[in-house]
């Protein structure tokens, strides 16, 4: 899972940290944030970077994406 599960920049210097949550068939859960690739839907509306944290580029709407493979 993500979280926060929906975001809102609303200026040029703000930012966002995102945390993925991988949950384990036994009920466990573990952070991947940093093992997850990231997708956006518009690269000219926000930036996401390796470690899940997005930046805003322009005004708009974009969706993202996390994958992670254990």
């Amino acid at each position: 899972s993500i979280w926060p599960e929906k975001v809102v920049l609303r200026s040029a210097d703000q930012f966002q940290q995102l945390l993925v949550t991988a949950h384990h068939a036994n009920g466990g859960l573990r952070d991947v944030t940093a093992q997850a690739s990231y997708r956006a839907s518009d690269t000219r509306i926000v930036r996401i970077d390796a470690q899940g944290t997005l930046v805003p580029l322009a005004n708009g709407v974009a969706e993202l994406t996390a994958e992670f493979q254990s």
